[in-house]
């Protein structure tokens, strides 16, 4: 079976007869981190961001027989491509990354261009997010999340309110989710990109220990979290966006 390359949906194996390899998609990303040298003291402070760089990936792609009918048309595809793009492969099939396609195409064709050679580098964001993970879910009283990677993940929620007159709470671990938005159309809560979608921010309040919390809620790698509604809630799902590096 040939490798593929699926981007956006579109499988450049089917529908341009491309052929992949994957010779450069099993690195892993730099961590982000500062060093601050101390004269007169061995060995540099560390100061961890807690927090990971871009990874580049390069996908050596080649087209046997029809370069010259392909290549145009694919060429025009991917440069109208802007900003990160979902992409997957046939070597990871249970991951999907984000990247954005970081360079033009150096083609090396054969005589006739009937064939050629060409490699597609995209700058991609560190996180391997799990298939498994990009489902929305809807978790019972008694059946707590569990991550079952190392990294902290940063779930989306979709909540609506049972009345126009009741606010929605929505328990995410140690943090509370108070959506009043005088509607029951769904309010989205996206913790990675920390925004408010479906009703004016000022409606949704996020608490932790009665206190506003300073960040969105979180799903801890490894553990177990409990997610649950309180009350006035018509129905809820979270995204948990599980990831890997």
């Amino acid at each position: 079976m040939a490798n593929d390359l699926i981007i956006n949906g579109v499988s450049l194996h089917n529908i341009y007869d491309v052929w992949v390899s994957g010779r450069y998609v099993l690195g892993s990303p730099a961590r982000q981190s500062e060093r601050v040298d101390i004269p007169g003291r061995n060995a540099g402070v560390i100061n961890d961001l807690g927090t990971y760089h871009n990874q580049t990936i390069k996908y050596p792609l080649y087209i046997r027989d029809s370069l010259s009918s392909v290549l145009p048309e694919l060429r025009d595809w991917l440069g109208s491509l802007s900003g990160y793009v979902a992409f997957s492969d046939t070597f990871n099939p249970d991951e999907i990354r984000y990247g954005r396609i970081q360079a033009g195409l150096e083609v090396s064709p054969s005589i006739q261009h009937r064939a050629g050679g060409f490699v597609l580098s995209l700058d991609c964001r560190p996180e391997r997010y799990l298939s498994s993970g990009q489902r929305p879910v809807t978790i019972s009283d008694s059946e707590p999340l569990t991550n079952p990677t190392y990294q902290t993940a940063r779930p989306l929620l979709t909540i609506r309110q049972q009345s126009t007159s009741t606010p929605a709470i929505v328990q995410v671990g140690t943090y509370e989710i108070r959506v009043d938005s005088g509607s029951t159309s769904p309010v989205r809560v996206d913790c990675d990109a920390r925004e408010i979608l479906g009703t004016d921010p000022a409606n949704v309040a996020i608490t932790q220990a009665g206190e506003i919390a300073a960040d969105y809620p979180r799903l801890p790698g490894g553990v177990s979290t409990t997610v649950r509604p309180v009350s006035g809630v018509l129905d809820y799902k979270i995204t948990p966006r599980w990831w890997r590096l």
